[in-house]
């Protein structure tokens, strides 16, 4: 009888030993997979006490204890790591799990050497001690294992399953000082020891955790966070900051360490109630005082009943936006007024053409002329001013990433021109690369030469010079002087025309500026960023969306064009 036991006994100490040995050759396999490692001292840990457990039993009876509850505190402590990191929940919490660990580990360890060389006499008070340290091991496996199941149930089906037999082997092995007390025979611990190990070689060889970490969303939704270009801002019900992106401590000039803990007033630009915001859902509107328009949406942070934790802020920079619309919004006025007043003229023709009283001093081939060059000329504008309103409604024709010629398109622009007026270019024979689309830059250059033309008693003066990392396209022409053509300000296009070029300008950072010639002309002249300047151009603009370079050669739009 005796023989049998001891033959079951060694039997079971060598299945544990088999078993426990290959969890830890298969975690040695995965050992780079990510969140891997802390599982990996769960296998060491359990073979060590596989192979220890029954020379303890067998020949150090006395340090029993000492290996079964080392095995526990330490596998257990490793499991919990391995729970927080896997389902990433660690981040500032692992140092302090780990020096936790340690210390219950250290705890234990100091109880199990007294009390195994009976330097506490009373066997109760170790016993208490013993329990206490592995209580608290037991809850923090327990919160490891409800952390992971929870997490892998939001996944998916297969990810749970894989979850499930995990945290068995987890829960197994804490439970082996319970089973070992309350059966006090030598082959229970070598036997959960197979359990556990089994459990864990499944779950990892089957199931292939580290192939699906329910970290992956949390890592990959925290990278989305910090690398966002809007500024994210996160309080706690009392309005204090909680945390904040990169984005955030740029738009807001304060560090993350310095705003954490502080009211949301002290960091954020004017009063801001969140509640209401929140409960408006829609984004509020807010001007910094470098003059940049942040659009904030708000969100409650709520978990699954609805219970408030805070709220999130996210603040998108539209100023660039803003200025686009506001200057959609002058764009279309100019427009609407031109063909306002033109086609009001052009009915004024047609009603004294008709006209019983006037029809004989009117001059029908005259009025028709003109009816039919008003017409032409104010389509030619509308398609113009509509290739200038796709970019400022798309963003498009500026940046850095927008690199044109400028002299193959004067050159097009002054070859195609069909005015009996003599236009003399003066171009490079080089490439003149500036930072604006081709599309935009044509147009702007055919609205500002028509209308010089218009003006220009008989030569205009096209040239292109690049000078101090701008590019400066003048158009020069010998009409009457400002104060001498006061009374044709009324004439078609006059004034109309150099706005909308202004507009089209500015939205690529430029300027254009009108003044009077030293030869008693009109110059007009206009300032484009270069391929070398364009990332400096594109930075930060004032409150009219021009950058503050330019803004002295760039009156508003709605000045009147001209510099005077």
């Amino acid at each position: 009888m005796m023989d049998v036991e001891l033959g079951l006994r060694v039997a079971i100490n060598l299945v544990s030993v088999l078993v426990t040995g290959y969890f830890l050759v298969i975690m040695w396999r995965v050992r780079s997979e990510p969140t891997s490692l802390p599982l990996l001292g769960v296998a060491v840990v359990v073979f060590l006490g596989a192979v220890v457990h029954p020379l303890v039993t067998t020949f150090l009876t006395k340090f029993w204890f000492l290996s079964m509850y080392s095995v526990i505190v330490f596998g257990g402590g490793f499991w919990f790591l391995f729970a927080l990191r896997y389902t990433g929940r660690g981040g500032r919490v692992t140092p302090l799990a780990v020096a936790l660990v340690a210390g219950l580990s250290v705890t234990m360890l100091g109880i199990d050497i007294a009390g195994a060389t009976s330097l506490f006499r009373r066997f109760v008070l170790v016993n208490v001690l013993l329990n206490s340290v592995i209580l608290v091991l037991a809850s923090l496996v327990v919160i490891g294992l409800i952390v992971v199941v929870t997490v892998s149930y939001e996944e998916n089906e297969f990810l749970i399953r894989g979850s499930m037999l995990l945290s068995g082997g987890a829960a197994v092995l804490v439970l082996v000082p319970v089973v070992a007390s309350k059966f006090p025979n030598p082959v229970v611990v070598p036997s959960m020891f197979i359990a556990a190990s089994g459990l864990l070689s499944v779950a990892v060889s089957r199931y292939r955790p580290f192939e699906m970490l329910p970290v992956v969303r949390v890592a990959g939704r925290d990278r989305i966070i910090e690398e966002l270009s809007d500024a994210v801002v996160v309080v706690d019900r009392d309005g204090r900051v909680r945390d904040l992106n990169p984005s955030a401590e740029t738009v807001f000039d304060i560090d993350r360490s310095a705003a954490l803990g502080r009211p949301l007033g002290d960091v954020f630009p004017v009063p801001f109630d969140t509640a209401s915001a929140a409960a408006a859902q829609e984004p509020t509107h807010v001007r910094t005082d470098d003059d940049t328009i942040l659009s904030v949406t708000v969100r409650s942070v709520t978990d699954d009943r609805d219970r408030l934790f805070g709220h999130l802020l996210v603040c998108q920079d539209v100023t660039d936006r803003r200025n686009r619309e506001d200057r959609l919004a002058v764009l279309n006025h100019l427009l609407t007024g031109a063909m306002r007043e033109q086609m009001g003229a052009v009915a004024d023709d047609v009603t004294a053409l008709l006209d019983s009283e006037t029809a004989e001093a009117t001059d029908p081939e005259g009025v028709g002329d003109g009816i039919h060059t008003t017409t032409t000329d104010l389509l030619t504008l509308v398609e113009r001013t509509r290739e200038v309103e796709r970019a400022l409604a798309n963003g498009d024709g500026t940046g850095a990433d927008e690199r044109t010629d400028a002299v193959p398109i004067v050159r097009d622009v002054v070859n195609a021109d069909s005015a009996d007026i003599d236009i003399v270019p003066t171009l490079p024979d080089g490439p003149v690369p500036v930072a604006i689309g081709g599309s935009l830059l044509r147009t702007t250059v055919e609205t500002l030469l028509d209308d010089a033309v218009r003006h220009a008693a008989e030569t205009v003066a096209v040239a292109v010079e690049e000078t101090d990392e701008m590019v400066t396209i003048r158009i020069v022409d010998d009409g009457p002087s400002e104060s001498d053509s006061a009374e044709d300000e009324g004439q078609f296009s006059d004034g109309i025309s150099m706005q909308i070029a202004r507009l089209a300008v500015e939205h690529a950072n430029g300027s254009v500026s009108v003044s009077p010639d030293e030869t008693d002309g009109r110059r007009i002249r206009v300032r484009l960023p270069g391929i070398g300047s364009a990332s400096r151009a594109s930075g930060r603009t004032d409150s009219s969306g021009r950058d503050g370079s330019l803004s002295r050669d760039a009156p508003s739009p709605v000045d009147g064009g001209a510099e005077r």
